[in-house]
């Protein structure tokens, strides 16, 4: 059995992380329906969750920009 690279966990979180604010290219949503199988520790819905979270937390809101 063929153990995951450390690279391809963190192209696989990077991958989620932009699904999770923005879509993803044909080829991107390729890439991690490639390599969810390789880390099936990870939930995906809850990874996006967060980071859609953190997101809109760092993002200004048009009151804070004034």
């Amino acid at each position: 059995m063929n153990l995951p690279t450390p690279q391809q966990r963190d192209q696989y979180l990077e991958l989620l992380a932009a699904q999770a604010i923005d879509d993803l290219s044909p080829p991107e949503v390729t890439m991690l329906d490639e390599l969810a199988p390789l880390f099936p520790e990870i939930d995906r819905d809850e990874l996006s969750r967060l980071t859609a979270a953190v997101h809109l937390a760092l993002t200004p809101t048009d009151t804070e920009q004034m």
